[in-house]
């Protein structure tokens, strides 16, 4: 917990950027797992990646529907 603490006394603009790049690293997931047709570990990390556009919301950053990126 104390390393979370730690990360959310960051700027907002390097917890976004660490943010954004965590999605596109889970949405490379994604695709693994959709082409090992493993529905669970597409919809977990689905879940993974929804949580963290809504800490970009709280960060004040617009997140894309498709793509999760700031705008």
């Amino acid at each position: 917990m104390a390393l979370i603490e730690e990360w959310r006394g960051k700027s907002p603009g390097a917890q976004r950027s660490f943010l954004e790049k965590t999605i596109e690293s889970l949405e490379l997931g994604q695709l693994y797992y959709e082409n090992k047709e493993n529905g669970e570990g597409v919809a977990r990390l689905g879940e993974c990646i929804d949580l963290i556009r809504e800490r970009l919301l709280d960060l004040g950053g617009e997140v894309g529907a498709e793509s999760g990126v700031v705008l």
